[in-house]
């Protein structure tokens, strides 16, 4: 078996939208190339970029430095949005700590702070 994985940048870098044009358009752009078997993991910095990413087909979002109750109810938002439409995977990352690790999602659920 063999997984490929390409992780699109929009969370901190305007480089490939503004190559591309937009998220949709990179996320195209790739999977044109890529096939139906690459693996997109697209990093975003707000919830409207994660849902044209998701729109587009993302497989895994990167919500990037969106901290707290926030991140819980952009997460809890869009899996509400998508539930039944598209199959997408979310992940964390940036100001992640020992003292707000709780407030990420744990084991696969979403918890309050």
């Amino acid at each position: 078996m063999v997984l490929r994985w390409v992780r699109l940048n929009f969370g901190s870098s305007e480089k490939l939208t503004s190559t591309a044009g937009s998220i949709t358009a990179a996320i195209h752009q790739a999977r044109a190339v890529g096939g139906f078997s690459l693996l997109l993991d697209v990093e975003v910095g707000s919830e409207e970029e994660a849902d044209e990413a998701i729109d587009a087909g993302a497989d895994i979002i990167m919500l990037d430095n969106i901290d707290g109750n926030d991140l819980i109810n952009v997460a809890r938002r869009l899996k509400e949005k998508w539930s039944g439409k598209r199959k997408f995977l979310f992940e964390t990352s940036g100001n992640i700590t020992e003292a707000n690790l709780q407030e990420r999602a744990i084991n696969g659920e979403l918890h309050d702070a």
